[in-house]
């Protein structure tokens, strides 16, 4: 069974950047651990050989297509040379 420690948490708190409130910790390990436990469960059930996830209906094709008024769509604010503007995602740290 897996079992993810205090420990563990932390690294995983360091990776994700994030900070976890005091006191949400206990919490949060009790709720990672039954998440975990779940799919542990999950992952026993035997699936006969004939059922399958496969679609049956195969998917359309991607076929990108222009919009001639993006401007009214989206407002002429978040337009930029005919792209949409959007906030930075990543910015460089000083």
């Amino acid at each position: 069974m897996f079992n993810i420690s205090p420990e563990i948490l932390k690294h995983l708190e360091e990776l994700a950047q994030l900070e976890l409130p005091e006191g949400l910790e206990e919490k949060m390990l009790q709720d990672l651990n039954h998440i975990l436990g779940t799919f542990q469960i999950i992952s026993r059930v035997e699936v006969p050989p004939e059922t399958t996830t496969a679609f049956s209906s195969p998917l359309r094709e991607d076929e990108p297509k222009s919009f001639e008024n993006a401007s009214q769509l989206l407002g002429q604010s978040r337009l930029q040379d005919g792209l949409l503007k959007v906030k930075p995602v990543l910015e460089e740290e000083d």
